[in-house]
């Protein structure tokens, strides 16, 4: 599987790409898992964009991995390919610690319940 997919070149420097990584694992404080909560807002388990991989898709489509569409900045003026490709990475793992800390703070108590109706 791909972890990132350039999809083009905005402008000088700007990547439209697909990033690809798992769901992370876990609980949030609801008890309710990761994954459990972001299927049920809808967060993934989308259809997967058309440049994914056809084997990719499945994981996609379950919710098993995340796909981010995003924009990579990386100014490739002056530099070899792998370096170009050194900061496609770093960049790519920035979005995805983003995207991470965004969400287990939006879905921090996805879940929760209390009471009882009376």
């Amino acid at each position: 599987m791909a972890k990132v997919h350039v999809l083009s070149m905005t402008s000088h420097g700007h990547f439209n790409a697909l990033v690809h990584f798992p769901v992370p694992v876990g609980n949030n404080s609801a008890n309710v898992s990761w994954k459990t909560a972001a299927l049920a807002e809808g967060i993934i388990g989308n259809e997967a964009h058309p440049a994914a991989d056809e084997a990719e898709k499945p994981d996609i489509e379950a919710g098993d991995i995340v796909e981010l569409q995003t924009v990579l900045c990386v100014d490739p003026t002056g530099m070899t390919g792998p370096e170009i490709t050194a900061l496609v990475d770093q960049r790519a793992e920035n979005a995805k610690a983003a995207w991470i800390t965004a969400q287990q703070v939006a879905l921090k108590y996805y879940g929760y319940k209390q009471g009882e109706v009376s």
